[in-house]
């Protein structure tokens, strides 16, 4: 009965990271009289905290995250888990703080709410410091700040901030990704750098040559001539040799940047790919919903098969010089390209006049690939999410835009689009970082609307 439980429970877990807690509310409630009647008193709060997680109803929430603090208290506070619930809990409160209605109904007032969220919070940085728990201490700065601005204390609400984009920072180094490139192109490395012995190998060599002969010249003046000659031959084979070295640091460098490229560009559909899978091993779901997971897993399959390939023949093409092959290319091929990658997704896309660009359509697709990935982590909470990719002309000109209905961020957010002064972290990621790049190798113009109600990403190609 427990392992039923548990695959009710995956089942809404999957459904909740895809952003649809309306049909994962069900299997948690299946789950939850199971594990009531087996006394899996840890079991039943993870899956109170879930309930409460993917209820729109902030006082329900409330109620069923307070249900399970009042668990983890009982058996283990500090399990992360339970330091999740409790920061959850005190931005429940915080929310219902701000509806003067919601806190009669719960019997409190608006300042008593900020004060129990506020308590939460400071309990729940004192656990996230002893247990190293990052997310959540980065989670509880964030709530903290808002709390902050709110009691009209902006000093407080800036400390807060602070401290947690540097916790941002320190987690999501870049190096860790690095790693994974570096990783894949030790070979080559490893090769260039035996090349650069055996050259260093050889101009030693040739230097000895040289000071041999030029000993050879006090004594048989005669040969000043042959000398002359081989002098000469050293110099430009010295300038060959240079030019060689030069060559190789550069090859080096666009594979361990290209290896880069396609690490980051299949996580996304992989990522997609397995929670697919998830579904599909789980005993939960009808013959129906089982041949349409079918389906759509071989839908993306498919896709990231197709992805693996356009990405190692470019990669291939692109070792030597890593240039852009300006041709004709069609907005419908790169709109059928993001839909077939991202099958989990509602995508919609617009192309009225059939717009054609002069550009390179690897690029192409790799900035859009990555925007998209953005877009959907944008939306990843966001109740009806929409995401559009329009393909428009206007006064001779061609874009590209996509738009989302997600929480949208600050500018602060985007400026890796701008300039190469912004370090690799959680405020940007590697993904804008070789938006930039490529976008500057195409000559592609690169604008930013963002707010409230969501971000639009237009690009201009030509």
């Amino acid at each position: 009965m427990i392992g039923i439980a548990d695959s009710y429970n995956s089942t809404g877990v999957n459904y909740s990271e895809m952003g649809h807690d309306e049909k994962a509310l069900p299997y948690y409630k299946k789950a939850l009289p199971i594990y009531i009647e087996k006394h899996d008193t840890i079991r039943i709060a993870y899956t109170y905290f879930n309930i409460g997680y993917s209820t729109q109803n902030l006082i329900e929430r409330a109620f069923y995250m307070e249900k399970a603090k009042m668990l983890y208290d009982k058996t283990d506070p500090l399990f992360n888990m339970a330091v999740s619930n409790m920061c959850n809990l005190a931005e429940t409160y915080f929310y219902i703080s701000k509806d003067a209605g919601l806190c009669t109904k719960m019997d409190s007032t608006p300042q008593a709410m900020l004060k129990k969220a506020e308590n939460l919070l400071n309990q729940a940085i004192i656990y996230g410091k002893k247990e190293q728990m990052y997310m959540n201490l980065m989670f509880s700065y964030e709530v903290l700040a808002k709390i902050k601005e709110v009691q009209n204390k902006p000093a407080d609400a800036l400390t807060y901030t602070r401290k947690q984009y540097a916790l941002k920072d320190t987690i999501y180094s870049q190096e860790q990704k690095n790693n994974i490139a570096t990783a894949e192109s030790a070979s080559q490395i490893a090769l260039r750098d035996k090349q650069l012995e055996l050259n260093k190998v050889m101009l030693k060599t040739r230097e000895r040559q040289f000071w041999m002969l030029f000993g050879g010249i006090l004594l048989f003046t005669g040969f000043a001539v042959v000398l002359f000659i081989q002098a000469s031959a050293r110099k430009a084979q010295n300038k060959k040799l240079e030019k060689l070295n030069k060559e190789l640091d550069l090859a080096n460098k666009t594979k361990a940047q290209l290896f880069g490229i396609i690490n980051h560009d299949l996580r996304s559909p992989v990522a997609s790919l397995i929670n697919f899978l998830h579904l599909q091993k789980s005993n939960v779901l009808d013959d129906s919903k089982k041949l349409e997971l079918e389906a759509k897993t071989m839908t993306s399959a498919n896709g990231l098969l197709q992805s693996m390939e356009d990405l190692l023949l470019w990669s291939k093409g692109q070792m030597e010089h890593f240039r852009p092959d300006i041709k004709t290319v069609s907005a419908q091929s790169l709109f059928d390209d993001i839909e077939a990658l991202y099958t989990g997704v509602t995508i919609t896309f617009s192309n009225k006049n059939n717009v054609i660009f002069n550009s390179d359509e690897n690029y192409l697709k790799t900035i859009m690939r990555n925007l998209t990935g953005n877009a959907i982590k944008a939306v990843a909470n966001t109740p009806n999410a929409l995401i559009e990719w329009k393909a428009f002309e206007d006064n001779g000109h061609n874009y590209l835009s996509i738009t989302d209905n997600g929480t949208g961020a600050t500018k602060e957010t985007f400026s890796p689009l701008y300039g190469n002064t912004t370090d690799i972290g959680i405020k940007n990621g590697l993904g804008l970082h070789l938006v930039r790049e490529l976008a500057t190798a195409i000559h592609c113009k690169i604008d930013v609307k963002t707010g409230d109600n969501g971000t639009t990403i237009t690009l201009t190609i030509n």
